[in-house]
């Protein structure tokens, strides 16, 4: 009697759900990729601790498989890509995709898709879109990249007395078109809407490798002239650490403001040891800000499980999760051509920004060179050379980015400059207006902290030390216990 009723009250563990299998694809040996399998774990967890997919009825999980894309240094390989991707979408078998990194493995993997018919939900490549079943999540596109930094500095930092530009960006495909727009339409915007009679110089376009170490960065930033009021970095890849301390080393006075997808971790200030002070990048979703009505709970649930705050494709990821099973719902069906045809209807607020697709003929272009009189010089995407334009469906974002425009429901472009106490604020793509006017600081009109002292953070050797080691290793290990124990400001 005593075991029968011990049984009875046992309640009966929940019978498992089925399944509908998704994949992962990125190189997770670097931020970006880390960061996505954050992402996407996030979301699944949610969904499959709730109330799950469902389906004619019935509940199902989500089971993701994440196939990883890094090289022999970390970086990611198109060969590994195309790999990973069969293995997703025929071993696997999975209905859709989330992931991308690097314009030119987007390019190389879009056949694969067509063949499979497999949706790839796009959350961290800016490449131009070549095939219908790619579906941009973010970042926005190369171009709209290129008018968030004209934004910036023209309506933005243009104020703080910035005229003379030099670009630092590592020598990959996405980077070359960005850079030509930007220096093209930076002086055009201005002129054409009368925003100041000040000339934009663009003095240098300078090209570091994206396996390049911090010598070289160095060296390459060594050429920057004392004239020079701003450095604009376009970096994706771990290399871009490497400008940050090249900077601080060299005692810079000018600003560094640009894209550094490294220093949007949370753990910036802390990896480079205080050499980040001072840094503006652009940053989808700024740890200061609460775009929609969902990023609060996100990033509550994102530092629970992960103890720090979300890069762009950990943010990008977590909302792709939710596209796919909103389209899976509405077509009632986890077949791929039911999801392919039912993403076409999303419009959904997620945790960035609000999601609603372009269904138009393309292919995109990507910018050449400009001719001496200004006339754009455009060339196909490689791959489309023969299709005929206006021949193959993109599907890229909604999107309220035109220049001088703020708070919009769809995708928007916000930079932060990382503070004197460690911390992140967002200095412009809010209400807030970039200028070096002390009252606006002191009354927090402005969060920019502009000029910097460099030798007020950070320590990172120029040469070995000689007699003085003993003392600079006691200062260090003093430093390292103050970093580790000092508690991260929450937003």
């Amino acid at each position: 009697m005593f075991l029968s009723s011990s049984i009875d009250i046992v309640p009966a563990k929940p019978q498992a759900r089925p399944t509908i299998k998704i994949g992962g694809l990125g190189p997770l040996s670097i931020t970006p990729g880390k960061d996505m399998r954050k992402g996407i774990e996030l979301a699944v967890d949610e969904i499959n601790d709730g109330d799950g997919v469902v389906v004619g009825g019935t509940a199902y999980d989500f089971e993701v498989f994440i196939e990883d894309n890094s090289g022999t240094t970390g970086l990611p390989d198109t060969d590994k890509a195309l790999t990973a991707l069969s293995k997703l979408t025929v071993d696997d078998e999975v209905v859709a995709i989330v992931g991308g990194f690097r314009t030119e493995v987007m390019w190389g993997i879009q056949a694969n898709l067509g063949t499979t018919g497999t949706p790839f939900l796009g959350v961290g490549s800016t490449a131009q879109l070549i095939s219908p079943y790619y579906w941009r999540v973010g970042p926005s596109n190369g171009s709209l990249l290129a008018f968030g930094l004209i934004d910036l500095y023209g309506f933005g930092l243009l104020n703080t007395g910035v005229e003379k530009i030099t670009i630092i960006r590592e020598d990959v495909a996405w980077t070359p078109p960005l850079s030509k727009l930007v220096q093209f339409y930076l002086g055009y915007y201005l002129a054409a809407m009368n925003v100041t009679s000040k000339a934009i110089v663009f003095t240098d376009d300078i090209t570091v490798s994206q396996e390049a170490g911090l010598d070289a960065v160095a060296a390459a930033m060594a050429n920057v002239g004392d004239d020079v009021d701003a450095l604009m970095p376009i970096f994706s890849a771990p290399v871009g650490k490497y400008v940050t301390q090249a900077w601080f080393n060299d005692n810079m006075s000018q600003m560094l403001a640009g894209i550094n997808v490294e220093a949007q971790s949370s753990t910036y200030f802390e990896e480079t040891e205080g050499a980040a002070y001072g840094e503006i990048t652009m940053h989808p979703n700024p740890p200061d800000l609460t775009p929609t009505a969902k990023t609060a709970a996100y990033k509550t649930g994102y530092d629970a499980k992960w103890d720090e705050d979300p890069t762009y494709t950990a943010t990008f990821s977590y909302d792709a999760v939710f596209i796919l099973k909103e389209a899976i719902e509405r077509a009632d069906s986890f077949d791929k051509a039911d999801i392919q045809t039912a993403l076409a209807d999303t419009d959904m607020v997620g945790a960035a920004w609000q999601y609603k697709f372009t269904s138009e003929l393309g292919p995109q272009l990507i910018l050449a060179d400009f001719l001496p009189n200004g006339t754009k010089v455009v060339v196909p995407v490689p791959g489309t050379e023969s299709t005929p334009y206006g021949s193959i469906t993109v599907h890229d974002l909604y999107t309220a980015s035109t220049v001088g425009f703020r708070n919009k429901p769809f995708p928007t472009t916000y930079f932060t400059q990382w503070q004197q106490n460690g911390t992140v604020k967002t200095v412009w793509g809010a209400t807030a207006a970039i200028t070096d006017d002390a009252v606006a600081f002191a009354t927090g009109q402005s969060a920019l902290e502009w000029p910097i002292d460099h030798a007020e953070h950070g320590f990172s050797p120029k040469q070995a030390p000689g007699f003085e080691l003993p003392l600079i290793i006691l200062v260090l290990s003093g430093f390292a216990a103050i970093v580790r124990t000092r508690k991260r400001k929450k937003f």
